[in-house]
């Protein structure tokens, strides 16, 4: 255990930025005591709010779990400890990876989780271990450009990639948490504010169904707001843009700012999917 503690520290000692794009679930925290140290995450704190939301749209009877870039394994752990999932995290960066079984290790959680070092192609959809639900946070929209560059020319572009890739997972899962963003190195997909309405008809169209959809309409109190797929239309459009003067992302909805962060990543719906 000494051993494991110390590889912690070493692991949440690295100040790189990259480090630090999650939190750590409170439960992980109170086990390592100090070992976790001053670190916090480097992001918005929507990690909790997103946990929320998810456990409230995930029904009782699922057990499993598949998550794609996994990260510190937050969302995964967190649905190990508190509802016993089963859960598999792929995570491209080794050192995440590695911290998250050692989370699991200090809390035991070994038996229910188990997270990988490496990321997940189109290729490897296929191959993934069965699961009730897929988790995919954030990672999609680097297709093309961090991962399968040559998967995404070869299909002539991003929209036709994903949808084929969302295709691919209707084989493996029935459920899927869905969240991706826009533009990744100033290339963008879509318009931010055209978002739900993008990703709607690429869910449908890829064999998902659209059950629920979260999005965070008081940004003075950042929690998800669920609309159901009948209430999808009264679900609010909000863009965002960076304002070269100030540094902060401008979250507009109907043409007024009305909020402004370091980070433009609290715009992002999140859905609940059910295959077809």
């Amino acid at each position: 255990m000494t051993d494991n503690l110390e590889r912690l520290r070493e692991l949440l000692a690295y100040d790189a930025h990259s480090r630090r794009y999650q939190a750590i679930p409170d439960f992980v925290r109170d086990r390592l005591g100090p070992v976790a140290g001053g670190y916090e995450s480097e992001q918005l704190q929507w990690d909790a709010p997103r946990y929320a939301w998810i456990d409230a749209a995930l029904p009782s009877t699922l057990r499993s779990s598949v998550e794609l870039g996994s990260s510190l394994g937050y969302f995964s752990l967190r649905l190990a400890h508190e509802r016993e999932f089963f859960v598999s995290g792929f995570e491209p960066v080794a050192d995440y990876a590695e911290a998250s079984n050692l989370f699991a290790a200090l809390t035991a959680l070994g038996e229910r989780a188990q997270f990988h070092p490496r990321g997940i192609g189109i290729e490897d959809v296929a191959g993934l271990p069965a699961a009730d639900c897929l988790i995919t946070l954030n990672v999609l929209h680097h297709a093309g450009n961090v991962f399968d560059r040559d998967a995404v020319t070869a299909r002539g572009g991003w929209h036709a990639y994903a949808g084929e890739f969302l295709t691919r997972a209707t084989d493996r899962f029935e459920h899927m948490i869905f969240q991706t963003g826009n533009s990744v190195k100033g290339e963008a997909h879509f318009p931010s504010e055209a978002a739900i309405d993008t990703l709607v008809p690429l869910l449908e169209n890829s064999g998902w169904r659209v059950v629920r959809l979260g999005v965070i309409t008081d940004f003075a109190d950042p929690e998800y707001q669920s609309f159901t797929a009948s209430e999808i239309d009264r679900a609010p459009r909000i863009g965002c843009r960076r304002n070269p003067e100030t540094g902060l992302v401008e979250y507009r909805t109907g043409g007024e700012v009305v909020a402004a962060f370091g980070y433009g990543t609290l715009q992002r719906p999140l859905f609940h999917c059910v295959r077809t």
